[in-house]
């Protein structure tokens, strides 16, 4: 999704904001516990932050840059592009209705 998108949609830039890092840390399994079910798998998690490390609209923002380091450290590059790769294959395994299903494909990545 495109920066000036997800700015709109939330206002601000949560990724530029030093506060929010713990919260982000959890969802990529950098410390405690992930806080929410509704957010993807912690490995999904960490490969997104890898990409937005990675891109040029995001990899300056301040909880981007802060856990870098640590995403390399605990998972390496590797596990994490192969997680991203993975991410971003189409699959068949799933329980959305067909129709509806037809027109969210239009919209994935």
């Amino acid at each position: 999704m495109a920066k000036d998108r997800l700015l709109r949609i939330f206002g601000k830039n949560l990724l530029d904001e030093p506060r929010n890092e713990h919260s982000f840390r959890e969802l990529a399994g950098l410390t405690g516990q992930k806080p929410w079910e509704c957010v993807g798998e912690i490995l999904e998690a960490a490969a997104c932050f890898y990409t937005l490390s990675r891109h040029a609209d995001w990899h300056e923002d301040a909880v981007v840059k802060a856990v870098k380091a640590d995403l390399f450290a605990q998972y390496g590059e590797e596990k994490l592009q192969l997680a991203m790769a993975e991410c971003l294959t189409d699959s068949h395994d799933h329980h959305i209705p067909p129709a509806l299903a037809a027109k969210v494909a239009a919209y994935a990545v």
